[in-house]
């Protein structure tokens, strides 16, 4: 097994966003990329409780944490 692999074996995922507002919205590509690479897995988002709302509808995180 190469190393690749390996982490994409993996089935859940905290992604601990930025704080800052434009910051979050601009890391949004960024969770797309993770659920294209992790089908599967469930992922979580950890970020500030303001920035919350703008998390709450995207499509490509199972769960948000603040």
């Amino acid at each position: 097994m190469n190393r690749i692999s390996q982490y994409r074996q993996a089935n859940r995922l905290l992604v601990i966003m930025p704080t800052w507002v434009g910051d979050a919205v601009m890391a949004t590509p960024t969770l797309r990329a993770l659920r294209n690479l992790y089908r599967t897995a469930h992922i979580t988002a950890l970020t500030r409780r303001s920035n919350r709302p703008l998390l709450d509808a995207c499509p490509w995180i199972d769960g948000i944490l603040s």
